[in-house]
């Protein structure tokens, strides 16, 4: 009897320790991650079930948290994405509820656009999430920049962008006008307020009016600048003398400058510009250092009556080491003075710089340089002196201009000057009207290179290219009427300078009407290769030299030079007797006579003065 008890004792433990039937069980080990907790079973276990048992899982997330899913050993969990499911007890089990951190975004934005991604109002996203920010302005508004809580934006100024998800964010897009308004009923009373607020690609509209202001642009912008609108900004006016910024006579009138890293794009059209007083640049001054860049249209302006004490009266253009691209059109650039050097524009670059200067359809007049020395010739450029000093690049293209009465010691229309190693000035010109200008030496045009005075450098080199101009009409009062072309002088050897021209009508300047010359006993280059023109006296000095084909001496008959009218009568010499490539044939007719060949002159050439789309004896007569 003893052994039979001992063995039922065994079996009963044996099936004790396997379960009924035979059924084994398992042991759940559950743990979570911060931000939240397993609240069925629990967390106290483990717990032990018998094989094949289906246990509830249930997770909790914390305020600021929420459940992700079950890892560890999920085989059998329904489904570990889920905060409530099941897990079936087939093996000992280790199991964790994993928590993320979930921050709240939300997103307005002000009048004039919309964030269209995600969109506005809040948003829930896990931590560290990359969310996408798209921005759009409405139509007359642009985009200015989020704020708000922008520390994680990856750019708070870019309309489409990215926010990381660290912390709860309230953020907004923000957007403005693109276009602002100045006087009458526009936000802000002065035009440099407008400048200030202004951003990339807006427009400032400019009631009419007078605004007595010293106009500063130095920073980084990209804007127009329009004059002539109505006082309720509905209609506009291209008349350029409705809208008036008065310099005061203290200062330049506009002065945009550049230093390094900045960059600057404008446009700026309908004004008069006017009573400026300053060293340098009157009117509008312009300049760039150290690798900045400057892109500027002037259109549709007058520039008067401005009065530098150095150089630029009108318009100085001023590079040293940066860049400029200038631009002017169909404006009038009258009655300004510089004491020394170009009354109407002056352009200069040096030090590696680089400077750039078109001219279209402007007329240029009565502009005076003021230092005149009777015998010495005084200084340049009454129209526009354009310069290069050593390492520097400057570019004159004129088209369809008139430069006339203006007056300077040497070159009273035009003078340009090259001197020092890799200084090199390029003028283009083509189909321009230059005439009653007045100077001491080269009345017309004056052009010099090389050491041409005590501080200048040797070296130098200029080119001019002429096509299709008038030069008639020009006084000089000691030398050359017409064009003149001086390499060296007494103070030292010349750099080198070429004269082109085709097409171009040079006649009834006093005295002679081209002249090449080399400073004597001095090294240097001043030489012409003139084509299919009409020019009377060519002289040369020193060791100038030049060459022709196809150049005729004859009167060239205008219609009414004494009153201004360069037309060609009808026998003319100089019709159809232009360069007969066809490339040079004559752009209208009228102003061109004859057939399609190129007829010498402004009025000839496919660039052709428009007589008839610039009445120019119009404009000049309505400045008094």
């Amino acid at each position: 009897m003893k052994s039979l008890g001992t063995l039922l004792i065994t079996v009963t433990l044996i099936v004790g320790l396997v379960g009924c039937g035979g059924v084994a069980r398992y042991d759940l080990a559950i743990s979570s991650t911060a931000g939240g907790s397993t609240t069925t079973p629990g967390e106290a276990g483990p717990y032990t079930y018998y094989e094949g048992t289906d246990v509830d899982l249930v997770a909790e997330a914390e305020e600021g948290y929420r459940f992700v899913n079950w890892t560890g050993d999920v085989d059998t969990i329904d489904d570990v994405n889920a905060a409530s499911t099941t897990i079936t007890m087939n093996a000992d089990y280790v199991i964790t509820a994993n928590f993320v951190a979930q921050y709240v975004l939300t997103i307005e934005s002000t009048e004039g656009g919309e964030v269209t991604t995600p969109g506005e109002g809040t948003f829930a996203y896990n931590e560290g999430t990359v969310v996408d920010l798209v921005a759009e302005a409405e139509e007359g508004y642009r985009f200015v920049n989020w704020t708000g809580d922008v520390d994680d934006i990856t750019n708070a100024d870019a309309a489409s962008t990215t926010v990381i998800m660290n912390d709860n964010y309230s953020i907004a897009a923000t957007f403005r006008a693109s276009v602002l308004t100045v006087g009458g009923s526009g936000r802000y009373d002065t035009i440099q307020e407008a400048i200030n607020s202004a951003g990339s690609g807006d427009t400032i509209q400019v009631a009419q009016g007078t605004y007595l202001e010293n106009i500063a642009i130095t920073t980084s912008k990209s804007f127009t600048l329009q004059g002539g609108w109505d006082s309720g900004f509905t209609s506009r006016s291209n008349n350029c003398s409705l809208t008036v910024i008065e310099g005061k006579g203290s200062g330049s009138a506009i002065e945009i400058q550049a230093g390094p890293d900045v960059a600057i794009e404008l446009t700026i059209e309908g004004f008069t510009i006017r009573n400026g007083i300053a060293e340098w640049g009157a009117g509008i001054r312009i300049a760039s250092y150290g690798g900045s860049n400057i892109t500027l249209l002037l259109n549709n302006n007058f520039i008067t009556e401005n009065t530098a004490t150095n150089r630029g009266g009108g318009i100085s253009i001023e590079s040293a080491g940066g860049s400029i691209n200038a631009s002017v059109t169909n404006s009038i650039i009258a009655e300004n003075t510089a004491n020394n050097e170009g009354a109407g524009i002056r352009v200069y670059s040096g030090g590696g710089g680089v400077a750039t200067l078109t001219l279209t359809k402007n007329v240029i007049t009565d502009n005076t340089v003021t230092h005149l020395v009777e015998g010495e010739g005084g200084w340049d450029g009454g129209g526009i002196a354009v310069y290069a000093s050593p390492s520097g690049s400057t570019t004159l293209q004129a088209i369809n201009n008139l430069f006339t009465a203006n007056e300077a010691g040497f070159g009273g229309g035009l003078f340009g000057y090259a001197s020092g190693a890799e200084a090199v000035v390029t003028m283009i010109l083509t189909s321009n009207i230059i005439t009653s200008n007045r100077a001491q030496y080269g009345a017309g045009i004056f052009s010099c290179s090389g050491k041409t005075c005590p501080v200048g450098w040797l070296g130098g080199l200029i080119e001019w290219v002429l096509t299709n101009n008038t030069v008639t009409g020009n006084t000089a009062s000691h030398d050359v009427g017409g064009i003149y072309m001086y390499s060296g002088s007494t103070f030292g050897d010349g750099g080198n300078m070429t004269l082109l021209m085709r097409n171009d009508i040079v006649y009834g300047n006093t005295d002679r009407q081209v002249m090449l010359t080399v400073e004597p006993g001095r090294l240097g280059v001043a030489t012409a290769n003139m084509a299919y023109s009409d020019i009377g006296a060519i002289g040369t000095r020193g060791g100038g030299t030049y060459t022709t084909d196809h150049v005729i001496n004859k009167d060239p008959l205008f219609v009414d030079p004494a009153n201004g009218l360069f037309l060609l009568e009808e026998g003319s010499p100089c019709i159809d007797s232009g360069d007969p490539n066809t490339v040079f044939n004559d752009g209208q007719r009228p102003p061109a006579k004859g057939t399609e060949r190129n007829d010498m002159g402004a009025y000839g050439g496919p660039q052709n003065y428009d007589w008839f789309g610039l009445p120019l004896l119009t404009l000049v007569s309505n400045l008094d």
